[in-house]
């Protein structure tokens, strides 16, 4: 059988804000449906590859094309509209807001097709169904998460970027946030997950991208990694040598 086309390709891309750019030669591709891992430590180049391929981080080189067609100089509007959702590092909630003004806000669709994208977040997420009316302020962590989620949904995509999406959540919580990851992916939509570790995304994904110092080191099966991989991987052998010897806190263990 004939492999479909990539829905996200990226070939040489470089990324920074002014000072140079943060990531370099990075490529990879997404199938449709595909659910990539983006693994690396803390300063990698993680976030600025998502902001980048989103639209919200200039692109100095390379080249990004999403559905066969190429995207690297348009805006953001115009991304999420072509089908790309994004949920950035730490939520990034308006705490003034409440969770169906949210919602709504994040749709251009008509009427009728802005309420039923509504319903179907509320379906996926029954706490913000019960939490509808409450300002964002007022939403647990864990809550608020599952609200930046729920509005890179309300777009339709057909590919959602998500950065740390466990970032400063209980373990228990961590676990129901990846359960409606796990139902997003499950209906056909790809995504590209940034994370530290490997727990969280390992239920989800099936492919790892591993960044370190704004370099892909490896594109890999997510089956082939371990913790230690990814740590040496990550940090490089000597720089997770000299952390495990110190008994550092490791960038990829629950904080």
């Amino acid at each position: 059988m004939r492999a479909l086309p990539p829905l996200l390709e990226v070939t040489g891309l470089a990324a920074g804000y002014g000072g140079g750019p943060v990531i370099a030669g990075v490529g990879f591709a997404v199938p449709p449906g595909g659910v990539v891992a983006l693994l690396g430590a803390n300063g990698a180049g993680r976030s600025t590859l998502l902001r980048a391929l989103v639209g919200l981080t200039p692109v100095a080189a390379g080249e990004i094309c999403f559905a066969g067609a190429p995207i690297t100089r348009l805006g953001v509007a115009a991304r999420v509209r072509r089908g790309i959702g994004y949920a950035p590092e730490g939520r990034r909630v308006f705490p003034g807001m409440n969770v169906r003004d949210t919602l709504l806000a994040a749709s251009r669709a008509p009427r009728a097709g802005r309420r039923a994208a509504l319903d179907r977040v509320f379906d996926l997420f029954p706490q913000l169904a019960a939490s509808a009316g409450r300002r964002a302020w007022q939403l647990s962590g864990g809550q608020q998460q599952m609200l930046a989620l729920g509005r890179a949904l309300m777009g339709e995509p057909r590919l959602v970027l998500l950065d740390s999406p466990s970032l400063g959540l209980a373990p228990p919580v961590v676990a129901d946030v990846f359960g409606a990851i796990a139902a997003i992916v499950a209906d056909g939509v790809a995504a590209v997950i940034a994370e530290d570790r490997l727990a969280p995304v390992d239920r989800v994904a099936d492919r790892a991208l591993v960044l370190r110092a704004g370099r892909v080191v490896a594109d890999t099966a997510l089956a082939a990694l371990s913790e230690d991989r990814l740590a040496d991987l990550a940090l490089g052998a000597a720089g997770a040598s000299a952390a495990a010897s110190t008994r550092l806190a490791s960038p990829f263990e629950p904080g």
